[in-house]
């Protein structure tokens, strides 16, 4: 993987986070997450996978967008995983985020990257058809 497409996958994963995040954890950073490096016993890795089942499953949604190939990441290399039952919980995650709905913002963002990546609209464009899609703006002009 080039070191383009590195950067777009690292971005992918960063926006479902912010996507999910709510006003609060926006502030916060890393918006809060809980993260351990490397290393992570078996508790730790549980720990890690459920909180990242959600964000994964859009990151998932927003590769397919952008036609790029997707790879869970268990970030942790110290530890035997089982990858492929973490990647069935983000397969069936993203499942149902398409047949409920995602997250208003995670919506926005997902549309404006088809249009952009799959229909040739220009950036300017593909926001314009975004911005209907995210819920009204408080008082204070920020999105809630």
């Amino acid at each position: 993987m080039g070191y383009a497409c590195t950067y777009v996958v690292m971005r992918l994963l960063e926006l479902s986070h912010w996507c999910i995040a709510g006003a609060a954890r926006r502030l916060k950073e890393d918006y809060g997450y809980w993260y351990a490096p490397d290393g992570r016993d078996t508790e730790q890795q549980t720990a890690f996978e459920s909180v990242e089942v959600a964000p994964q499953a859009l990151e998932m949604l927003f590769h397919a967008a952008v036609d790029k190939p997707f790879h869970v990441s268990v970030d942790n290399l110290g530890l035997e995983v089982d990858r492929d039952a973490f990647a069935q919980r983000v397969t069936q995650r993203a499942a149902e985020y398409e047949q409920n709905g995602m997250p208003a913002r995670a919506a926005a963002f997902c549309h404006a990257l088809k249009d952009v990546w799959q229909r040739g609209l220009t950036t300017e464009d593909a926001i314009k058809r975004a911005l209907p899609l995210l819920p009204a703006r408080g008082q204070d002009g920020r999105l809630s």
